[in-house]
């Protein structure tokens, strides 16, 4: 099964190819071309991640809790602040980041 982007993706390439070859030069399928992109991009800042947090991603964010609470033990200074607004912000972005980092990229194919 063909996922909503690979076939944007392959709309794109084949207008595309018919406009270098000249077979709707008398049509102006730019727009289509734009539309067909900006349904492509991802802004700035954004990453595309699974619906499902894949069990990569689950293990990045048990692993990112358990340095938070490594590093709580170790600092007399951080332990005091466990469970207060700012440390469980803190805890809760590292895990995001890390499951940020293990998430798969869009070069990966969806699970069948």
């Amino acid at each position: 099964m063909i996922t909503k982007d690979e076939a944007l993706r392959l709309a794109r390439e084949t207008l595309q190819r018919l406009c270098d070859q000249e077979m709707v030069a008398s049509y102006d399928v730019s727009p289509a071309i734009a539309a067909i992109d900006a349904a492509l991009a991802v802004p700035d800042g954004w990453v595309l991640v699974p619906k499902e947090p894949t069990d990569e991603m689950l293990t990045a964010a048990a692993r990112a809790s358990m340095r938070h609470l490594i590093d709580c033990i170790h600092d007399p200074a951080r332990a005091k602040e466990v469970g207060s607004e700012k440390m469980c912000k803190q805890t809760h972005a590292s895990r995001y980041r890390s499951m940020i980092a293990a998430a798969p990229t869009t070069d990966t194919k969806e699970p069948t």
